[in-house]
């Protein structure tokens, strides 16, 4: 226990604001795993929910699904980073090579949105945890 006590004391505040989508991912569920939880750490488990939120773009949406899930199980509670995840996006991909058979047709829009209850419909919540 105290070698972990010095592993989480290393992650300062520097060091989790420097963490890229999937290392934010791997040290919230490799923390979850070793029982770690807001309750007992809650200065880092708040920093690596506030760094997630900062780099939210840069998420794909696997790591992003693996994070939430590893962030849920630390007891992580963000109001700002639940509201940015259930906010709707709408992601342009451009596709220039279409353009010489279609005209004007040369990029595709995505619109997504994260349903933030089901209650009242007919639809079910599918783990699509990974």
């Amino acid at each position: 226990e105290s070698m972990l006590n010095a592993a989480m004391g290393a992650m300062s505040k520097e060091r989790v604001a420097e963490f890229n989508p999937r290392d934010l991912t791997n040290t919230a569920w490799a923390l979850a795993a070793l029982g770690v939880n807001a309750e007992a750490k809650p200065k880092l488990v708040e920093r690596i929910g506030r760094t997630a939120r900062k780099r939210l773009d840069d998420f794909n949406s696997q790591e992003l699904l693996k994070f939430l899930g590893a962030f849920e199980r630390l007891g992580g509670s963000d109001v700002r980073l639940a509201r940015a995840v259930s906010k709707q996006r709408i992601l342009s991909y451009e596709f220039p090579a279409l353009s010489t058979h279609v005209p004007s047709s040369s990029s595709v829009k995505l619109s997504s949105k994260t349903p933030t209850s089901y209650q009242g419909t007919d639809r079910v919540r599918v783990d699509d945890s990974c």
